[in-house]
């Protein structure tokens, strides 16, 4: 394999892929395109390429840094073998999203929108009947959603795998069943504490019991806590460029960053970060909002674009494009977090009494984490070896997870490729144990030192080269520690 002449086409695809998925889901671009995208590429993960890249690791020595860059361009190559095959599904799906369209208060609204009118909406049976008619669109795209998925198990089979998760496990190195059984301590131990205090501020808040309590009361409830006249919403920057000019950054100079910020109507409500290019060109993306929800969201989205900036330009393409998901989201944990440390709130936002807010970040960050843990027992199984009855499966899991009613129609919607829940539990507990170690050297402060600023850029300039665990073990933290995560959930949620 010439991988002289497969780096070039790496970074094209990874360019144009990450700009198509940019207009789309900024609203700048109604009709997602990435099927033709996919066959233009093909041939970066043909069976052929994919064949290659094996016999090239199967010939080299164990443990050489040739033998790991050949290991990550077959994760690359199998991850979107996968997605090829099912792309023309994954484009349908996005259209049918963008087009679909539910009437609401005298007006339509794009159902990709509710999230933002569930936000709004004081009333419960409100926000029962808002969600209903979303929960219908989605039901109307199962059946993509289900021969997606049929396509994706049969293309992983006709890789040698038994199935989807064999094919991550194989390619990734994760176990992710082991990984699994490491984190569902945390489950049993933060389970009374969690329902508890869930119980009590959905019933201080909404007026709702924990059993009457549905998903779709989240965002009103986050609403509820979002502290509007502290973040208010021409503050966003401000807040953000302050805090990282306290690491000796200066955003201002910083020409590969960009802010998306307009509103749209076709722009989804979700943050996100597109790096169009790494290091060069990176855009975050918003809906601008007041309130803390949309300043952790900043923050979080802005901590990918600073590891995606700072990653170094004489990286090869694999280790600045391809790898652990979990460590850019670590980054984007760390800074989101700041919003639970008071130090930060007192002097940057200006919070004088901060304790309401870091116990109402506390429970929602145990519900996220709780969530994920469910979603990966139930993903396992729905991409492994399959589920009878998937929709109930997923309702059930969830919702004892989390103490919140779930649809059974979005067992499909709200599974992850790539088995993200555990990218995302892999990424908290080591953002803790990333957090820890800086405020050890810096104090609680750390934000404020330019020594921490230079250590985070020492590691970010490393772009994708490790992964979580080489990471952790390279900066002397050891191995990942779920304990820490479950010990400072208990923590937080004891104040």
């Amino acid at each position: 394999m010439q991988i002289e002449q497969y780096r070039p086409r790496l970074e094209q695809f990874h360019h144009d892929l990450n700009q198509e998925l940019y207009l789309h889901y900024s609203g700048r671009k109604e009709n997602l395109e990435t099927a033709g995208l996919y066959s233009d590429f093909s041939d970066l993960f043909s069976l052929e390429t994919i064949r290659e890249i094996q016999s090239e690791i199967d010939r080299l020595p164990s443990n050489g840094s040739r033998k790991k860059t050949f290991a990550k361009l077959r994760s690359f190559a199998v991850e979107h073998h996968l997605e090829h095959n099912s792309q023309h599904l994954s484009q349908e799906i996005a259209a049918l999203e963008t087009r679909s369209a539910i009437s609401w208060d005298g007006r339509k609204i794009c159902v990709t929108q509710v999230p933002l009118y569930l936000a709004n909406e004081p009333d419960a049976l409100g926000r029962r009947r808002l969600n209903e008619l979303r929960a219908q669109v989605i039901d109307g795209s199962n059946s993509l959603r289900r021969e997606r998925l049929a396509t994706m198990q049969t293309a992983a089979r006709a890789l040698g795998y038994r199935h989807y998760v064999e094919a991550r496990e194989q390619t990734t190195a994760l176990n992710y069943t082991a990984f699994l059984a490491s984190v569902q301590t945390l489950v049993e131990r933060t389970e009374d504490l969690y329902h508890e205090s869930l119980s009590r501020s959905f019933q201080r808040d909404l007026g709702l019991s924990l059993p009457e309590a549905h998903r779709c009361d989240l965002p009103y409830w986050t609403r509820l806590n979002d502290y509007d006249h502290v973040y208010r919403r021409e503050r966003m920057l401000p807040i953000l460029f302050e805090s990282l000019g306290g690491l000796g950054i200066d955003p201002t100079r910083q020409d590969a960053i960009s802010f998306d910020l307009e509103e749209r109507p076709l722009k989804h409500p979700r943050a996100f970060c597109a790096p169009l290019r790494i290091p060069q060109d990176i855009r975050v993306v918003l809906q601008p909002r007041a309130g803390q929800d949309g300043f952790s969201a900043l923050l979080h989205e802005s901590g990918h674009a600073q590891h995606f900036a700072f990653t170094s330009s004489s990286l090869p393409a694999e280790d600045r494009l391809c790898g652990d998901r979990g460590l850019a989201e670590t980054y984007g944990f760390l800074l989101e977090q700041l919003q639970c440390n008071e130090v930060w709130l007192k002097e940057v936002v200006g919070f004088a009494e901060p304790a309401g807010l870091t116990r109402f970040r506390t429970l929602a960050r145990a519900h996220l984490v709780r969530r994920h843990c469910a979603k990966l027992s139930y993903e396992l199984s729905l991409y492994g070896e399959g589920l009878e009855n998937a929709p109930k499966v997923y309702a059930d899991t969830l919702s004892r997870a989390t103490g919140l009613q779930c649809d059974p129609q979005s067992y499909l919607a709200d599974a992850e490729d790539g088995l993200d829940s555990a990218s995302y539990l892999r990424a908290w507990i080591f953002e803790l144990q990333l957090r820890d170690y800086l405020r050890s050297r810096f104090g609680n402060a750390w934000f404020a030192h330019k020594a921490a600023g230079r250590f985070l850029k020492e590691i970010w300039e490393t772009g994708q080269l490790y992964s979580v665990d080489e990471l952790c073990r390279e900066i002397g933290l050891g191995q990942l520690e779920p304990q820490v995560l479950t010990n400072d959930l208990i923590s937080g949620l004891l104040k």
